[in-house]
């Protein structure tokens, strides 16, 4: 069982307005955040987290779906329960995240306490 103690959680979102709400709705966990997957490996480099949120729509080269499933395949981030978020609620991007190895999917916009429970329970698996 995981230690409850790491609540460090990284946000992969590269739109700032939605950096805003994730700052105003996890007050008490210690986040860090990021908007590529160029940052997303320095982060990772950085600092061990507890928990990731990914934004399945990023911009960029590789969008969360990819980024799940290379951190999946690579044995020392494959134990970080991801949860995928997205503005996309089509159940064939529910299953992509799935498959691609994510612990969770929700939809935006989330509720706090919805973000704060599957949270929660990904902190303690």
């Amino acid at each position: 069982m995981k230690s409850v103690s790491n609540k460090k959680i990284l946000i992969v979102e590269d739109e700032e307005e939605s950096q805003k709400i994730f700052r105003r709705m996890l007050v008490g966990y210690d986040l860090s955040f990021c908007v590529s997957e160029m940052t997303l490996m320095e982060k990772l480099r950085e600092s061990e987290y507890g928990v990731i949120l990914m934004d399945i729509g990023l911009a960029g080269s590789k969008d969360g779906l990819m980024l799940i499933r290379e951190l999946k395949s690579t044995p020392k981030y494959s134990s970080i329960p991801i949860i995928s978020v997205t503005s996309r609620v089509y159940s064939k991007q529910r299953i992509l995240a799935t498959e691609a190895g994510a612990a969770a999917y929700l939809t935006k916009p989330i509720s706090k306490t919805l973000l704060i429970e599957t949270i929660e329970k990904c902190l303690i698996q």
